[in-house]
């Protein structure tokens, strides 16, 4: 028996499911499950919510099975489909979870240089990333997510969203700026927030003083 016949390549497995052997499509879903959950879950963190949106992606690719290019690479197309599902999935959410957000740091501007006097603790700055995420359209989203967050390269998002190279390029451009003036706004919003809040506290204290003296 030859080593094909006994770990058929994704090509085979194709053809063989279009040809109505669902069993062929079974091994396509035990050989990329695992890749594709990961992929998954890096946008949802929850493992109930990655395991959805893996179930989801396999429904959709086995569906749309006949409208595959066979001499494409499948995972490629695969890995297209299951991004959708997790982006698709979050749109839903009226809150998104929470991520690792470290290779956005390269993306932050400084907010000490901004207000040198307010600080933000990691859990909070994470939050406020994810909140301006949440609030970015979703071509720039998609792209900020899979080049900082995947470490995707500007060719390998070009395949996965389906759209040229120059195309990644530029919106990856747009995002990074977007994020930077949404960030450097949020950082505003915050320090005066604060500010405010201490004159408040100030004025009340002076308040209590006078009156116990009276």
């Amino acid at each position: 028996m030859s080593q094909k016949a006994v770990n058929p390549d994704d090509k085979e497995l194709i053809e063989r499911c279009l040809k109505g052997d669902q069993s062929a499509f079974y091994i396509l879903v035990e050989r990329y499950h695992e890749r594709s959950f990961w992929t998954a879950y890096k946008y949802v963190h929850k493992t109930e919510d990655a395991e959805d949106i893996t179930q989801d992606a396999f429904l959709k690719a086995f569906n749309m099975l006949h409208r595959f290019d066979v001499e494409r690479n499948f995972f490629t197309w695969l890995y297209r489909i299951v991004v959708n599902a997790a982006i698709d999935f979050l749109r839903r959410k009226s809150q998104q979870s929470a991520a690792p957000i470290d290779n956005l740091k390269e993306v932050l501007p400084d907010e000490k240089t901004k207000a040198p006097s307010f600080g933000l603790e990691q859990e909070e700055r994470d939050k406020q990333v994810h909140k301006i995420l949440e609030q970015m359209s979703e071509p720039y989203k998609s792209v900020l997510v899979l080049r900082e967050l995947e470490g995707k390269s500007c060719k390998n998002i070009a395949e996965i969203l389906d759209v040229p190279h120059a195309t990644v390029r530029w919106r990856l451009h747009c995002a990074r700026k977007i994020f930077k003036d949404m960030w450097t706004q949020q950082i505003d919003k915050s320090t005066n927030e604060t500010i405010t809040y201490d004159a408040e506290n100030s004025n009340r204290r002076k308040n209590t003083t006078k009156n116990n003296k009276s």
